[in-house]
């Protein structure tokens, strides 16, 4: 190894038809097909959209407690923060190490997040021409609120004390996070994740 590489030493994640990282590796080497077809998202043929798409399972198993938030806390949380509370958790663990033994670290935390929240909320309504601007607010709403705190919770739950930074770059927001924490590691200013 030199000096310049980074080891990626923790993985979580859920996927379609997968709640853990095993479970999709399992999928992909037995050539499940985990895009599904159904209509328990979007109506059959509406506005042309295939019915064909992954879905996560086991969206809504959050246990509050346990991160130390509560339930009013929580109802106001989308499905993605809850799962990345999870994931990050698992990654921890993944990588061997005491999730509380991080408590108080100068870790930072870097998020890629492109906050399409709006496409869970669509309905018939929103593209009436006779309301003016309903989708316009709509979508202000609910990106605006969503996206912006996933970095700053993840610190909060798991007092971590390095820099909290959620990136918007739309399709790039993963890559870009990716090298704002590689920059701060090779400058050896923080531990990140």
């Amino acid at each position: 190894m030199s000096v310049n590489d980074v080891v990626i030493s923790g993985m979580s994640g859920r996927f379609p038809m997968a709640d853990t990282t095993d479970e999709f590796a399992r999928n992909l080497f037995a050539g499940v097909d985990m895009v599904t077809e159904d209509d328990t998202r979007w109506p059959r043929d509406i506005f042309n959209v295939n019915n064909r798409f992954g879905k996560i399972l086991n969206y809504n198993r959050f246990d509050s407690t346990f991160f130390g938030l509560t339930e009013a806390v929580v109802n106001n949380l989308d499905p993605q923060g809850c799962m990345q509370l999870e994931t990050v958790y698992e990654a921890i663990v993944d990588a061997g190490v005491n999730p509380n033994n991080m408590r108080g670290s100068n870790t930072g935390v870097y998020v890629g997040a492109m906050d399409m929240s709006v496409m869970g909320h669509i309905t018939t309504d929103m593209f009436q021409p006779d309301i003016p601007g309903n989708m316009q607010s709509h979508f202000y709403r609910t990106t605006c609120e969503q996206n912006l705190f996933y970095a700053s919770r993840i610190s909060f739950v798991f007092d971590l004390k390095g820099p909290s930074m959620t990136v918007d770059t739309a399709c790039s927001s993963s890559a870009t996070a990716f090298e704002l924490a590689y920059t701060q590691i090779m400058a050896g200013t923080y531990m990140t994740m």
